[in-house]
């Protein structure tokens, strides 16, 4: 994917929505909300990506619980997200701001001893 192709995509048939934030990155996906999985870069654990499965049978109805998820993991405000999952966002300037993880903010399933 080079910078020049937008960060979101829909597959219709399969009903998954997927956002880059930096494309080309390798990463390692974990679950946080049903079907809303975090893809983290291998170095530092910053979010290089999001895949929402069931987007429009499940997500559709709760629209703004995805809107403020994405917000709060990519930290680029409601409208931005809502925007996003719109496919109105065509750059990857938004996603200056996602940060690397604290171990802290880890889910409380993922062994203690896990690293990337």
């Amino acid at each position: 994917m080079s910078p020049e192709t937008p960060p979101t995509a829909f597959c219709k048939e399969s009903d998954v929505f997927y956002i880059t934030t930096e494309p080309g990155v390798w990463g390692v996906c974990e679950e946080s909300l049903s079907g809303v999985c975090w893809k983290h870069a291998l170095d530092d654990d910053r979010i290089v990506g999001v895949t929402i499965l069931d987007f429009e049978s499940y997500w559709k109805p709760r629209h703004d619980e995805l809107v403020a998820e994405l917000d709060f993991h990519l930290h680029i405000g409601l409208e931005n997200a809502k925007a996003l999952l719109e496919g109105r966002i065509t750059d990857y300037s938004i996603f200056s701001n996602v940060t690397v993880r604290s171990r802290d903010d880890r889910p409380s399933s993922l062994p203690s001893d896990y690293s990337c």
